[in-house]
């Protein structure tokens, strides 16, 4: 069955979608641990590649004026040469939810329920995003629109504790640049360009669905700015609590920065606070992800992609579990090997090789009606 009702979302919506996804679990594993202090500096740096990139990205939308990312490939390729595209960018958004995925069983597992089976964990959490998406992506932009004023409300609770206890020590962000620009710029290109921004790819597919998409171009820069913004502050945070040599070694930097709050017998190791705030990250960001997989499903078979929800929940919450042995080795993968085989030719080759077939295409039609 073909969906007969066309999707929207709104700009405030696409927003705060945006931001969640961008935070989402970079957070979580902590923010370019190895440029140690000049941490908030590799942020920035690709902070600056991010807005490029996500410049290219409006470019495609703007384009497309509807079309999502898999129908733009099939007007160069035709149908036969998008097929084979639209499914390596399903296995790409499908692998990626399933890697958030892992993020939050291991996060669940380690802070809130070691007892529990992940398999409970993996299927009950993936099973409530299929509901969602189930009902339509309006949903998933509504609940959204709910959690946000949670998600940075408890963010910033946690920094105005920090500042009260005194636990910030400006002194462990120096020596600046103390072994030159060459770890920052490894960590900035292509770990944090690729980890979140590139990641933005999958919110094309959202994008396209934006009621008001004459406005699209300034509200993505301008989440592009605010979560851009937060990521450097929380790699401030877990260096300047932590020290450099601490981030490293820590599994989950910003849970562990959390537990120096201490002000009065109020507030103290608000665990449950930093976990639910990392939850709505994580969950916002494994539907996005699993959502574009699902359109492109939707693209191949002419299905509706809510045909597809409940068994490809399945397939990822699954796949989640196989991914690695430990949690280390998932860091690793996802560190070291996913940015330079999955996340470059997905995120940079491809749509970069679809950009420059619309600005071909762009500038083939005025020389057209010119001739004429």
């Amino acid at each position: 069955m073909r969906e007969t009702v066309a999707e929207r979302i709104s700009i405030t919506q696409m927003i705060l979608i945006f931001i969640t996804f961008e935070i989402g679990s970079s957070v979580l594993v902590g923010v370019a641990p190895g440029a140690a202090q000049d941490a908030w500096l590799a942020v920035l740096c690709a902070l600056a590649g991010g807005f490029a990139l996500i410049t290219m990205y409006l470019s495609l939308v703007r384009y497309g004026n509807g079309k999502n990312l898999y129908q733009l490939f099939e007007e160069f390729l035709s149908k036969w040469g998008a097929v084979p595209v639209g499914v390596g960018y399903i296995s790409y958004f499908l692998y990626m939810a399933a890697v958030v995925m892992r993020d939050l069983i291991e996060l669940l597992d380690t802070a809130v329920y070691p007892a529990t089976p992940n398999e409970f964990i993996a299927f009950s959490f993936i099973l409530v995003i299929a509901y969602i998406l189930y009902l339509g992506v309006e949903v998933l932009a509504r609940t959204t629109e709910m959690i946000m004023p949670y998600f940075m409300l408890f963010f910033l609770l946690m920094l105005v504790l920090l500042i009260i206890n005194k636990s910030i020590h400006p002194s462990y962000l120096k020596p600046v640049l103390a072994d030159g620009w060459s770890p920052v710029l490894k960590e900035a290109f292509p770990k944090i360009l690729t980890f979140p921004f590139g990641e933005s790819i999958a919110l094309t597919i959202l994008m396209s669905q934006t009621a008001d998409r004459q406005k699209l171009r300034k509200a993505i820069w301008t989440g592009l700015l605010i979560s851009g913004t937060v990521l450097v502050l929380v790699a401030i945070l877990q260096v300047a609590v932590l020290t450099p040599d601490r981030v490293k070694r820590t599994v989950f930097p910003l849970l562990s920065v959390n537990r120096y709050i201490n002000v009065g017998f109020l507030f103290e190791r608000l665990d449950g606070v930093v976990v639910f705030l990392m939850l709505l990250g994580l969950f916002v960001k494994v539907a996005a992800l699993f959502y574009a997989g699902l359109k492109g499903a939707e693209f191949i078979t002419g299905l509706g992609y809510r045909f597809f929800s409940v068994p490809v929940a399945m397939l990822v919450a699954l796949t989640s579990l196989l991914l690695a042995n430990d949690y280390l080795e998932h860091i690793a993968e996802g560190l070291e090997v996913v940015p330079y085989y999955l996340h470059i030719p997905f995120q940079l080759v491809l749509p970069g090789i679809l950009w420059l077939l619309t600005l071909w295409k762009r500038r083939k039609r005025p020389e057209a009606s010119g001739g004429g």
